[in-house]
């Protein structure tokens, strides 16, 4: 009777270290799986980035609405990069552009208002020009860097 319990108790105990590894590496799968997720939203990020800093260098993109795309991806980065880089010039410009209607809220507009938006805009990127280009430029050398620090 002794042996029954015996054999009893060894099967129930090697059930445990099984369920305790399998649900180890259950975890780790998890945690790995997670890291993979931030690390690609990362790099969709840092890519998405390095288009539009280069298109505002080239002017293939409006400044204020690369300014203001720019901006929110640099606020979507998961970790903060290193070197930092003085990005404040296209945060001021999309903070200062914030207000003005755009897509279907710009097509409600009556004439009047589009065309005092526009001169205001106007009047914005032409005081932000350099500036943002600048940060765009230094946003351009910094990325690859980024990458290598986030890998």
């Amino acid at each position: 009777m002794i042996w029954v319990l015996l054999v009893a108790a060894a099967i129930i105990l090697s059930s445990l270290v099984v369920a305790a590894f399998w649900y180890r590496h259950r975890a780790t799968l998890v945690v790995k799986a997670r890291e993979s997720a931030t690390e690609a939203r990362q790099e969709a990020v840092l890519q998405g980035l390095e288009v539009l800093a280069r298109a505002i260098v080239q002017r293939q993109v409006n400044l204020t609405e690369g300014a203001l795309r720019i901006s929110a991806l640099l606020d979507n980065l998961s970790t903060v990069p290193q070197p930092l880089v003085d990005t404040s010039a296209i945060h001021q410009l999309a903070e200062a552009a914030s207000g003005f209607a755009v897509g279907r809220q710009r097509e409600a507009l009556e004439a009047a208002e589009r065309r005092r938006q526009d001169k205001a805009r106007q009047s914005l990127e032409a005081q932000y020009d350099e500036a943002v280009r600048s940060a765009a430029a230094r946003l351009l050398d910094v990325i690859p860097q980024w990458r290598l620090s986030a890998e």
